[in-house]
């Protein structure tokens, strides 16, 4: 890896003030470590020496979990995070840092400012500790009372009378009470799903020698609202016995575990422990979802930080990375999720970690949105009623009419939500009642609330990117079919060619079906840039400094969008960062800034309307001068303004298909107005089918040279139907201009039951003829336009 020289300097510095801080204060730095240090062992008898028991909370008791609201997070000084992870977590949440004094707290302003830390986000307690592992002794806050936040205590398993005592005095800076809980305990190991569910090793056991394991269970239900508390031998067998190093609840329905290989040591223990939570009921009343990330070499993935839509995975320049960083996006959808390597004084290890080495804060103002969803298969009934719960805990009030629920039945995946209001019942309940769809339908739903502050918030937390799903009684699936595959358009210039495209509903349950028609493929300009320069070779501005880049476009024509694809890199500094591209006619877009590294695809719609041809120019920017940037793999896609190109029209883009049904989608391609060649275009048909939820159908229009331009009428291109008929007989017709045309309808003895003259415009046009009054039997149909006349035999039926 290469090291700017705003690195070099950014570690001298962090270095210079380190020292500095190492002669104030050398006990918690150069002896103590994660684990007890021999003299610690010796002294394991001091141990809560201090602590205070208190009786527990009053009314009801929450635990609150980790993905709750937080207002931010809680570190201390000297670090064991890297800069840049305090940096992001200051960009939108309040980073607490406990300090020993005020010079201290003056240096970590200093390293703040060095490293463009937002200070308005930062706030400071003096509080002395022995050592940077907030998550071991930091406070468990919970909700409890009249709509109260409180901090639960415990005396901090390790003999460090600093750190033991931090909780209680954070408490007297934050002006909320504090409980002591006789319990003695460590962050790293409890995990609680903010609903009544916690887990932990069973060392919360074998620390406690003076209770027995009923006791304990009863002291965590006493002062933390836990319920149901698993306690698990620690699947790892290492020596500090911590949850976070082998699992972590990312939902109260959702745990990741680690996995390793079959090889490894602890294989069976491993899995025995993802069964176990596999084959447990979660709070919403359905077994856990089990995400597991792959840790060959005993990586620390599990050791993460979540922070409010924000997770912060530990990640080691490993090959196995990427993967991780992918459960974490598989799992929770919606969230930004962000590899942080650890700094090379106090790197990640397999037992310590970032999730160690910081602690949610509690957002003292909060709105606390709670709710308990249906999921899985629901029992059949006329309707389903849903319950949640919005508590505020800064006297604001609830608004009424924006505590809303969203849902959708059987969506294809751009299916729009309806909203529903909720309505309050009693107190802090909101309910709201939604009639049941058809038994074996789909439900996706999520909960929405606001207050008078502003702040608003969903459940699930992170609102319609996880919304809850469940099904009415048992799940059915809708299963599409789409014929043909592929559809090849012929008309002449300046008139139309129709087809069908047919939508079948096989499955147990109606189809769900939206369609899009796209046409302007064949009017898309496509350019490749070299990649640009290398992070270290420029400072603020890619275009003036190395000429990266211009590209020429010849075409004319004006714009109607434009895509820009790129691959991006960065260094620590990504915020610094940003991408622009430039028309011709001087119109700048800001496609992408404060990226992290990966692949990025952005519309840009600054460009509408603008001519095409000229010089387009693409660059990168740094805020600071300083570069760190890279973009590869850079196409522009400039997507033309042809007011002829949609020359595709869908007959009912949107419907539903019954099962065993189908539905006739007429496609009509119009060469109105375009030249002579060839044309290509796609269909896709978004369905609720889980197995094909987006079907593709490419189109060809083959336009060609027009040889009966005077003809008016193309009588291949007439429609009757339905036939047999019955109470009526539509006709569709595909004019040239506007013309009169003779409809006719004889019985078999020749005689003319039905005559009309009707003046038919241009284009596709339909008449429906009423035939209640024929009898049954064969009639001939002529329709004659002009010199060009068309027959068709028809059966009247009952």
């Amino acid at each position: 890896m290469e090291f700017t020289l705003r690195r070099i300097l950014f570690f001298c510095i962090i270095l210079s003030f380190s020292g500095s801080v190492l002669s104030q204060n050398t006990k918690s730095v150069s002896v103590l470590t994660h684990q007890m240090t021999p003299d610690e062992y010796t002294r394991q008898n001091e141990i809560g020496r201090n602590f205070v028991q208190t009786d527990p909370p009053t009314g009801d008791i929450t635990s609150m979990a980790e993905f709750d609201r937080a207002i931010g997070a809680v570190i201390a000084y000297p670090f064991g995070i890297p800069m840049n992870l305090i940096r992001e977590m200051a960009k939108d949440a309040v980073v607490t840092t406990l300090v020993a004094d005020v010079a201290a707290q003056n240096t970590v302003i200093n390293l703040y400012t060095q490293a463009r830390v937002n200070l308005n986000n930062c706030e400071f307690m003096i509080i002395p500790t022995n050592s940077y592992w907030t998550r071991d002794y930091g406070p468990w806050y919970v909700t409890y009372g009249n709509n109260q936040i409180g901090i639960i205590d415990f005396p901090y398993n390790r003999p460090r009378p600093q750190d033991d005592d931090a909780p209680k005095l954070m408490a007297q800076n934050l002006g909320i009470p504090w409980f002591g809980m006789p319990v003695s305990h460590t962050g790293g190991n409890y995990m609680t799903d903010g609903y009544g569910y916690a887990s932990s090793t069973t060392i919360v056991y074998t620390e406690n020698t003076s209770m027995t394991p009923a006791e304990i269970n009863q002291h965590m239900q006493n002062y933390l609202g836990i319920d149901d508390y698993s306690v698990l031998e620690d699947p790892n067998n290492t020596y500090i016995d911590h949850i976070d190093c082998w699992g972590k609840y990312l939902a109260p329905d959702k745990v990741l575990i680690r996995s390793v290989p079959a090889s490894h040591p602890q294989y069976d223990e491993i899995e025995a422990t993802a069964a176990y939570y596999a084959n447990k009921i979660s709070m919403y009343g359905t077994p856990y979802k089990v995400y597991r990330v792959f840790t060959p070499q005993n990586q620390p993935y599990t050791n993460s930080f979540i922070l409010n839509d924000k997770v912060f995975v530990p990640i080691m320049n490993s090959q196995y990375d990427n993967d991780a960083l992918q459960v974490y996006k598989d799992a929770m959808p919606g969230y930004k999720v962000f590899g942080i390597l650890g700094q090379p004084t106090t790197p990640w290890e397999s037992t310590d970690a970032l999730h160690c080495r910081a602690h949610e804060m509690a957002d003292l103002q909060m709105l606390y949105l709670k709710h308990i969803p249906r999921t899985g298969n629901q029992p059949i009934q006329n309707s389903y009623n849903f319950v949640a719960y919005a508590h505020t805990f800064g006297g604001q009030q609830v608004i009424a009419d924006s505590m809303l629920m969203y849902y959708r039945v059987n969506p294809n995946p751009v299916t729009p939500y309806t909203v529903i209001p909720l309505n309050n019942t009693m107190g802090d309940a909101w309910s709201a009642t939604l009639t049941a769809p058809a038994e074996g339908s789909t439900v996706e739903y999520y909960i929405f609330a606001k207050d008078e502050t502003g702040r608003r918030e969903f459940q699930p937390f992170i609102g319609k990117a996880d919304a809850f799903k469940f099904y009415i009684g048992n799940k059915l699936d809708a299963q599409v079919g789409v014929n043909p595959s592929a559809v090849d358009f012929t008309a002449m210039k300046d008139t139309r060619d129709t087809t069908n495209l047919t939508i079948n509903s096989t499955g147990a349950i109606s189809v769900n079906y939206s369609i899009e028609g796209i046409t302007d493929v064949n009017d898309t300009l496509n350019f490749t840039l070299n990649n640009s320069p290398g992070m270290t070779v420029w400072s603020s501005n890619t275009l003036t400094e190395l000429n990266w880049t211009t590209f020429a476009v010849t075409a004319t024509g004006n714009v109607k969008n434009v895509v820009l694809d790129y691959a991006w890199m960065s260094d620590e500094f990504y915020e610094e960062g940003s991408i622009w591209i430039q028309s011709p006619s001087g119109t700048s877009y800001r496609a992408g800034y404060q990226q992290l590294d990966g692949t990025y695809r952005v519309i840009c719609p600054a460009f509408e309307g603008e001519p095409l041809n000229g010089n387009w120019k693409v660059w990168m920017e740094d805020s600071h001068g300083d570069g760190g940037h890279q973009a590869t793999n850079v196409r522009v896609q400039l997507i033309a303004d042809n007011p002829q190109s949609n020359w595709l029209s869908i007959g009912s883009p949107n419907g539903n298909i019954a099962p065993g049904s189908n539905t006739h989608i007429q496609l009509i391609a119009n060469a109105q107005g375009l030249n002579i060649g060839t044309y290509n275009g796609l269909v896709k048909v978004y369905s609720n089918d889980p197995d094909q939820p987006v079907i593709e159908v490419p189109l060809t229009l083959n336009v060609t040279i027009n040889t009966a331009a005077d003809q008016g009428l193309y009588t291949d291109k007439i429609e009757v139907y339905p036939n047999p008929f019955v109470n009526e007989l539509n006709l569709t017709f595909n004019l040239v201009n506007k013309s009169e045309v003779l409809i006719e309808i004889y019985n078999t003895n020749g005689m003319l039951v039905y005559s009309s003259k009707q003046s038919i415009g241009m284009g596709e046009q339909q008449l429906t003829i009423p035939s209640n009054d024929l009898p049954e039997g064969l009639y001939l149909l002529k329709i004659t336009n002009g010199e060009n006349q068309n027959n068709f035999k028809l059966i009247k039926g009952k």
